[in-house]
């Protein structure tokens, strides 16, 4: 790499202690990995994706980009899943 490249900065997103509010008010730890990923794995079509959920699968964590980021972050938006989970997930992505 030379000097004028510059890598995406990367940072680790936990999904395994996500603050879920599975009452109006009422906030518990949820462990979300297994739910993200098998949302992901369960809305690929391709073999990245998979692989990408596997991950999270198994290390309830990934190394992510600021780009895979903010398409995660439109995807799990537009997802078919409880809002409870979708905020706490976008809680996790955003910060």
């Amino acid at each position: 790499m030379n000097k004028k490249e510059k890598k995406d900065p990367v940072k680790v997103y936990d999904f395994t202690k996500c603050q879920e509010e599975v009452s109006i008010g009422v906030f518990v730890e949820s462990d979300l990995s297994k739910t993200l990923a098998n949302y992901i794995y369960q809305h690929t079509t391709d073999i990245e994706s998979a692989e990408f959920a596997r991950e999270i699968y198994h290390k309830g964590k990934i190394v992510m980009d600021d780009k895979t980021r903010d398409i995660m972050i439109k995807n799990i938006g537009n997802a078919d899943m409880l809002i409870s989970q979708k905020q706490a997930l976008l809680e996790i992505l955003k910060k």
